[in-house]
């Protein structure tokens, strides 16, 4: 049956093809970027929901990251309005969370034992052969899975075994490249890529499910009409593919074709150019050079947004002004409306309050015009928060520079492509030859190239995984604004602040919405029934406000990364200068939160508040090999 589902883009025989394969069907899309694999996951969903009577509570939708998550779901909502909101939707972690808590529900350890052990039970659940589980998943009428290449080892694992509790009639639709198969591998600070995953959920597919898939191509290019972008797209992808070319060669040709293809070469980064440049994409291989770019461009005060894994939800920071004081339950739409209107403008973003609104309405919502505020405290408390709620880079304006890794499934009119001064002989280099294509093919209109940072970095390996490079003078450039780094009480705590301090905190933090400030972090001793624990007291430059504390795990990965360097004696700075917020979030705490018995009033009670975001990588002195002189 042809669809009648419109695209801005008409789509083509092969789309429409797909697009309107039946119900029950059981497809790997396998295609490169840019070829609209997006677009065919939304209209066949549209499809079978509109014109084969699909119900739409009876479809699943998985797909690797938030992102790409909230793209599936606003592109629905433009196709078959709100019977989009009862497609399930969800990344792969959530999913599995969703299915653990709706069968283990009294097992707190397994609701909460990390993304790992999550995905584990998970499976366990699938494989157990229960009852209930297969009565949950008999009504599923249809699975679709984008960017199946990414879902590796134990996650390709708890997808296949889905598939199999799921009843022989229900569809299933993956949409993959093989050729952007860059996370089974170590994701960023990794002087030395070794695979830790390299078998896929396709080739899991492909070789363990019977009957066979059926297996279609995308080969047209919808991202860009540039002719060099194209031979990119198109003949380069081939040359990633080509397994018979060793792995160093492969790497090296790769990037001749990237750089001679390229609309032209950059050289070192000069922030001045880049102030105001909106639509352009800045990717590097390692977290470490971000760090780098971001501290350059903050010391002019040129604002820029950052995309990395690994830093705190930057919920919008408007929830936090309206709701710091609100201490019902429940809130209405013209007290909504009122409590908007003392929002600065910065605060607001694009979107009106009848659109947000809306919003909190569909989340929160008890009715159209009443908004469960504990409902939506509970939401936003989550470690990943609805991404309705949560700005896609932290910062609002100016380029954003982030990791090739965190550019998956996005594009931007420029990127500017930043490839490695050199990589190690002891990384998989066809893993590398991957990276650059998925970097390359992030552009739309013009990619240019250049060389990254030449600097050598780690990670710390207790867990935090806080990127730190040591320098010859016995110095170390650390960064600073991971997600642990923020302690819960450390923004309007009882032992951190006064009646009054916080207060003017929290309005001095209104004040850098969207702005970029200097600050630096001062440490401060507090009495703890073990002794003491040692925190940072963040203090703005030019007004020595205080706007906030880092938690005491900072000092701790401090001492840890002294004993990594093998240090005679490690010491942490009493200072820590050239901290830069790029922006300010919202931070709450769900009504039964115990740690909203430390705060001050009245965020004890609206348990919302504001925080700075920070993405900083100054340079410390974290002890010494010898006694200086």
């Amino acid at each position: 049956m042809k669809p009648t589902i419109q695209n801005p883009v008409p789509f083509s025989d092969v789309q429409e093809q797909l697009i309107g394969k039946s119900p029950g069907c059981r497809l790997i899309v396998n295609a490169g970027p840019g070829t609209g694999k997006t677009e065919i996951a939304c209209a066949r969903v549209a499809f079978l929901i509109a014109e084969q009577n699909v119900a739409a509570h009876n479809i699943l939708i998985i797909s690797f990251t938030r992102t790409a998550v909230k793209e599936i779901r606003d592109r629905l909502v433009r196709a078959v309005g709100a019977k989009a909101d009862v497609v399930r939707i969800a990344t792969l972690d959530s999913h599995a969370f969703q299915l653990v808590q709706g069968f283990s529900t009294s097992d707190e350890k397994k609701l909460f034992s990390g993304y790992d052990r999550t995905i584990e039970n998970a499976l366990e659940l699938l494989e157990s052969e229960s009852a209930e589980v297969a009565e949950f998943l008999s009504e599923m009428q249809h699975l679709v899975v984008d960017e199946a290449q990414d879902v590796v080892g134990l996650r390709g694992r708890f997808v296949l075994a889905l598939v199999r509790a799921m009843p022989m009639t229900a569809g299933v639709t993956l949409l993959t490249d093989d050729a952007q198969a860059i996370y089974g591998f170590s994701l960023e600070e990794n002087e030395g890529l070794k695979a830790i995953e390299t078998i896929t959920l396709p080739w899991l597919i492909r070789k363990e499910v019977t009957p066979a898939f059926e297996e279609a191509h995308l080969t047209k290019v919808h991202r860009t009409e540039s002719a060099s972008l194209l031979k990119i797209f198109s003949d380069t992808r081939k040359l990633v593919l080509d397994e018979s070319v060793p792995g160093p060669r492969r790497l090296t040709l790769v990037r001749e074709d990237i750089e001679r293809l390229a609309d032209g070469k950059i050289g070192d980064l000069d922030p001045k150019l880049l102030k105001g440049q909106d639509d352009l994409l800045m990717l590097f291989r390692r977290r470490a050079e971000v760090l780098t770019a971001s501290s350059l461009l903050s010391s002019e005060g040129i604002a820029h947004r950052i995309r990395m894994p690994g830093t705190p939800a930057n919920v919008h920071a408007w929830l936090g002004i309206v709701f710091h004081d609100f201490e019902g339950h429940l809130i209405s739409r013209p007290e909504f409306l009122d409590r908007w209107t003392r929002v600065e403008i910065d605060a607001r973003g694009s979107a009106t309050a009848d659109t947000w609104w809306e919003i909190l309405t569909r989340n929160a919502g008890k009715s159209d015009d009443v908004v469960d505020v504990h409902v939506l405290r509970r939401l936003l408390a989550r470690s990943r928060p609805p991404i309705v709620f949560v700005a896609p880079e932290a910062g609002q304006s100016g380029p954003i520079l982030g990791t090739i890794h965190s550019s998956k499934g996005r594009e931007a009119k420029q990127v500017e492509l930043r490839i490695p001064h050199g990589y190690s002989e002891e990384g998989d280099l066809s893993e590398e030859a991957r990276v650059l294509f998925v970097g390359a093919t992030r552009a739309k209109k013009a990619l240019r190239v250049g060389k990254g940072f030449w600097l050598q970095s780690s990670s710390l390996k207790n867990g935090s995984g806080r990127v730190f490079r040591s320098l010859p003078d016995g110095g170390v450039m650390v960064e600073f604004g991971r997600e642990m780094d923020f302690d819960p009480a450390g923004q309007a705590g009882r032992s951190l602040f006064g009646m009054m301090s916080v207060l003017e905190s929290q309005m001095r933090l209104r004040s850098m919405v969207g702005k970029i400030t200097s600050i630096s972090g001062t440490s401060t001793a507090l009495p703890t029934e073990d002794g003491k624990q040692y925190m940072y007291r963040l203090v703005t430059k030019d007004d020595k406000k205080v706007v906030g504390h880092f938690s005491s795990r900072v000092d701790k990965d401090l001492y840890a990364i002294g004993k990594e360097l093998h240090l005679d004696k490690v010491k942490p700075p009493k200072e820590i200068r050239h901290l830069y917020s790029i922006d300010v979030r919202t931070v709450a705490f769900a009504p039964d939160d115990p740690v909203l018995s430390s705060l001050l009033s009245p965020f004890n009670r609206s348990g919302m508040m504001l925080a700075p975001v920070v993405v900083s990588f100054p340079k410390i002195y974290v002890g010494w090999k010898n006694k200086p002189s």
